[in-house]
């Protein structure tokens, strides 16, 4: 009975919550959108077994077309879209499930392999603005010392 029913719940998700989300996520306000990547979340922490194809359609459409900057994202969704991935990476199972689920199936898409080269590109620009704030500031103090 349980089963059934938890098969049902998940038709249910499947039908309408999912179904809505796909509807509004052409829609610009920003509610509406952290309204979206919070469903999500629970989406992806509480029923991820049983929405695999749903989890693989909403991952690139909130997230990563965020982070690869299609459409020309505002700062508040790029931050909406942080702090939603600062979520999932505390849960190491859902990274991995999201690796095992869509990188290893040769069907769906890289969405792991997209999300780390967003953290290796951030990760090389702050390493790139350090670098070059240190030379600017080795150069001001060189500057100094010459007059």
């Amino acid at each position: 009975y349980i089963a059934f029913t938890w098969c049902r719940f998940l038709n249910a998700i499947k039908q309408y919550l999912c179904l809505s989300l796909l509807k509004n996520s052409a829609l610009s306000a920003m509610a509406i959108f952290q309204l979206q990547c919070s469903i999500f979340m629970n989406l992806l922490s509480k029923f991820r077994s049983g929405l695999k194809k749903e989890i693989g359609m909403f991952f690139p459409m909130l997230i990563l077309r965020v982070l690869e900057n299609v459409l020309q994202p505002s700062f508040l969704q790029k931050m909406t879209v942080l702090n939603l991935l600062d979520k999932i990476s505390q849960d190491p199972q859902i990274i991995i499930d999201i690796f095992v689920n869509y990188d290893c199936d040769v069907d769906a898409s890289n969405i792991f392999e997209r999300y780390l080269a967003f953290v290796i590109f951030c990760c090389f620009y702050t390493l790139v603005v350090v670098s070059f704030q240190e030379q600017t500031w080795a150069n001001i103090l060189k500057s100094k010392g010459d007059k």
